[in-house]
Parts: structure tokens; sequence; C-alpha cells
């Protein structure tokens, strides 16, 4: 198995809890977007949500 394929399968489990530096850092990534106007309106994407499922 090539090391591309392996980095792929042994990704980490995205509902494991995170540590505070981890939480910190992804908040800052997170309000860096928003700066530069990279987010959307909560809904908007639950009125896409419900259009693209008939919901």
């Amino acid at each position: 198995m090539s090391n591309q394929i392996r980095i792929f399968l042994t990704q980490a489990n995205p509902h494991e809890a995170m540590r505070e530096e981890e939480i910190l850092n992804k908040l800052e990534k997170s309000r860096e977007h928003a700066k530069q106007g990279k987010y959307r309106d909560a809904g908007d994407v639950i009125s896409d949500m419900r259009g693209k499922y008939g919901l």
C-alpha cells in the first residue's frame, strides 16, 4: 500500500474530543474566513438543504 493511500486511511476521527489549543486554532481560522467574506448565513444553508432534499 502506498504512503498516499495509507495517509488517507488514517485520518483523525472527526467526532473525537479536541484539546483547547485545537479549538482555539479552529476559531482563529474561522474568524479569518469571516473577515475574508468566506461564510454563508445559516438560514440560507438550511433553505438550500431543504430544497435539495425536499424537506
